[in-house]
């Protein structure tokens, strides 16, 4: 699982090279400090503004992440010779009405070219409708847990998932992050570059003046 916490003990074994006395020298909340303006960073955080229905609320704190737009790329995966095209979002979602928490699937190419947000059960009724079986040529998806099945292979094309996600400064440090576990990897590995250089540094100074 994915928390501050566990990422900022990963990085600090990194950093210490089997030396608890040299990790010692970063504060863990440092990491943390800075592992959650990394994220805030990596997925482009941005506050969801959108007017909801009529009785409908949106927890307070509430942000759309970007995901698919880094080194960590998103496909779909098709099965059944292109019958079943699906994918594991990358994180789960904020549950808000009418599944607004996935805010928008589409290809990574053309950002502004969503497929359409589809319930679970709608595509079966909507392929009955003569004329409807295909949606006019364009892409339906439609959430069961963390995977999303497309109404037709999308597996050609990197994807762009916007998520709505809690702000990163309010998942505490034991928290599960809104991250994937290739997203993990990339973050810890960034955050041993950053923090590796002092104590390497402290390394010299402690060589020297201990002669």
């Amino acid at each position: 699982m994915s928390t501050k916490r566990r990422i900022a003990e990963q990085v600090l074994r990194r950093i210490s090279g089997g030396d608890p006395s040299a990790g010692s020298r970063v504060d863990i909340r440092e990491i943390i400090v800075a592992l959650g303006q990394m994220l805030a960073k990596r997925l482009q955080l941005s506050h969801f503004d959108i007017t909801m229905g009529q009785g409908e609320t949106i927890p307070a704190g509430t942000m759309l992440a970007r995901y698919g737009e880094g080194a960590v790329k998103i496909r779909a995966k098709a099965e059944n010779n292109g019958k079943v095209c699906r994918v594991t979002l990358p994180a789960m979602p904020i549950n808000l009405p009418r599944n607004m928490g996935i805010f928008h699937v589409g290809p990574l190419s053309d950002p502004d070219c969503g497929y359409i947000p589809m319930q679970a059960g709608q595509y079966g009724v909507v392929k009955k409708l003569v004329g409807m079986s295909t949606l006019l040529g364009q892409a339906g998806y439609w959430p069961v847990g963390r995977e999303l099945f497309f109404s037709k292979d999308v597996s050609d094309e990197d994807l762009l998932i916007i998520l709505a996600v809690m702000d990163i400064d309010k998942y505490d440090d034991w928290a599960q992050l809104p991250i994937s576990e290739d997203m993990e990897a990339e973050a810890i590995e960034a955050l041993v570059q950053m923090f590796l250089p002092r104590v390497d540094a402290n390394k010299i100074v402690d060589s020297q003046t201990s002669k």
